[in-house]
């Protein structure tokens, strides 16, 4: 998802095996998702929904419509507050673990790399995912089908397990 979609999430959109994007946030308000759509669904991959599971338990309130990541005044995050937390806490982990200094929004594009690698999820699906039209993922990860083509399916969450136990690896030396 977006960003903005993902700072919009509550209780509500977290479902066993999608989360239902609905809404975003911009400048701390609500607003539509950028396609306009509704809604649409992504999947839930299994390593997601275990951390997903503890941040409930210990960060969200128990009504639906509780915020997964609130301003300490409970309302929406605004840009200042975002910029806060990706130069202190997403910057000093992707630094921790050997990645610099990426860009949030990369993780949308290593969520999409790894359905790709996968190979259980059709382009229709993917798009629907994104948000996209087919013809637009395509064209944007044609470069990650290609170089994907030839290579054994992994599942997302065996890639996931293996990243982060080489991350753990690395942070002990």
């Amino acid at each position: 998802m977006r960003p903005g979609e993902a700072l919009a999430l509550e209780r509500r959109h977290i479902r066993t095996d999608t989360i239902l994007i609905e809404q975003a946030v911009s400048l701390g308000k609500l607003k539509v998702q950028k396609t306009g759509r509704a809604y649409r669904t992504v999947d839930l991959l299994p390593a997601l929904r275990e951390d997903l599971a503890t941040w409930l338990a210990t960060h969200v309130g128990p009504e639906a419509h509780d915020r997964l990541f609130p301003r300490d005044d409970g309302q929406w995050l605004r840009l200042d507050d975002w910029n806060n937390w990706r130069n202190r806490h997403f910057h000093a982990a992707t630094r921790a673990v050997g990645l610099g200094k990426p860009r949030a929004y990369d993780l949308r594009h290593s969520f999409v790399s790894l359905l790709i690698r996968e190979g259980q999820t059709s382009i229709v699906e993917l798009a629907e995912q994104l948000g996209h039209s087919p013809t637009e993922t395509l064209k944007t990860y044609a470069h990650v089908f290609s170089e994907h083509r030839r290579q054994l399916r992994v599942p997302a969450n065996e890639m996931i397990a293996q990243a982060r136990a080489t991350s753990a690896l690395a942070e002990r030396f």
